[in-house]
């Protein structure tokens, strides 16, 4: 099935961030454009720190991979939206594989899993993370910014046609020379431009769903049910009841339960399921772990338990997950075009 150049695929790496660090297996270069670079030779694990919050609300990286590279993947506390710059990646989302060229965008919501592979080398992306505070309550034609995030990937705005990726690209050079030299009110100029790249994702786009239309104050919602977001993250080793994170957060169960679905834009079980299957990923992918011990220690009751929800989830079983996700980027398919 494919709907304006998405691609449906059953496998979809999904990793896991731990707090303020992330590690993440990769085979090439990935340097922040930003201060407090840390970089790492090609085929090493990365430890980069991610020091955007309230005080410094947004940043960009850059990444370069000279040659396709297998499946990487990430889950964080940062919303994000990138720009491909040259070549071609696929990237991933829930149950759902994208293919995108020089020009075309991407966003992915605070804690949503989501992963990349280079299909055609060398390629060159723009990274952007922010937090909710960045861009507060702010609405273009009176549709809040969250709304683009919170709608399923399939149906989330993106560039259209020639003219449209080519604007794209234009702002996204633009962008990196301001990441990168950091001069006098970089930080306006990136949220400039990131308004800018929302608007030209969303001129032609109308979301299907009215629930997906955020009302106001979607930053004073995000922090109130951020201790049960971090609760989950804390531990992924145990399930976290819907009824100790509402505790958490000081609501009652079935206030928590509307708030959560209200500003994150799914469930909080589905939420929180998913967090323990990312975990799950990078255990199959990082460690040569038993698959049933890799149920046990992401929750799950027992082996044949975990099979069924990973397998509902990614559309393929724990091992196949496991030897396709190893396996090095295949060779570059043609895909449909917007």
């Amino acid at each position: 099935m494919t709907c304006l150049g998405y691609q449906r695929q059953g496998l979809t790496s999904l990793d896991t961030w731990t707090g303020v660090l992330y590690n993440t297996l990769v085979r090439s270069t990935h340097g922040q454009i930003g201060a407090g670079a840390r970089l790492s030779d090609t085929r090493a694990k990365v430890t980069v720190l991610n020091d955007v919050n309230a005080e410094h609300p947004i940043e960009g990286w850059i990444a370069h991979a000279p040659e396709p590279t297998p499946l990487d993947s990430d889950m964080h506390h940062t919303f994000e939206a990138g720009i491909l710059l040259s070549g071609q990646q696929e990237r991933h989302f829930e149950g759902l594989v994208r293919v995108v060229e020089a020009g075309d965008a991407w966003l992915s919501a605070a804690w949503e899993p989501h992963g990349w592979r280079t299909t055609v080398g060398p390629t060159d992306e723009l990274v952007m993370h922010f937090v909710p505070e960045l861009l507060g309550d702010a609405e273009l034609e009176g549709l809040s910014w969250l709304s683009f995030f919170a709608a399923p990937p399939e149906e989330r705005p993106t560039a259209r046609g020639a003219e449209g990726r080519q604007r794209v690209l234009t702002l996204g050079n633009e962008l990196v020379e301001e990441f990168k030299e950091h001069g006098w009110a970089w930080r306006e100029m990136a949220r400039a431009g990131l308004v800018r790249l929302l608007v030209m994702m969303g001129r032609e786009w109308t979301p299907r769903r009215q629930n997906w239309r955020w009302s106001a104050s979607p930053t004073g919602k995000l922090a109130r049910i951020m201790p049960a977001v971090e609760l989950v993250h804390g531990d992924l080793a145990e399930r976290v009841h819907l009824s100790a994170a509402a505790k958490a957060c000081g609501f009652s169960a079935s206030w928590f339960r509307t708030l959560f679905w209200r500003t994150m834009g799914i469930t909080y079980s589905r939420f929180e399921r998913r967090a323990r299957l990312a975990h799950a990923t990078r255990l199959l992918l990082g460690t040569d772990e038993p698959v049933d011990a890799v149920g046990e220690q992401t929750g799950f009751a027992d082996g044949s338990h975990f099979h069924r929800a990973f397998h509902r989830h990614y559309g393929c079983t724990p091992t196949e997950f496991r030897t396709r996700g190893r396996q090095t980027a295949p060779a570059p398919a043609s895909a449909a075009r917007r």
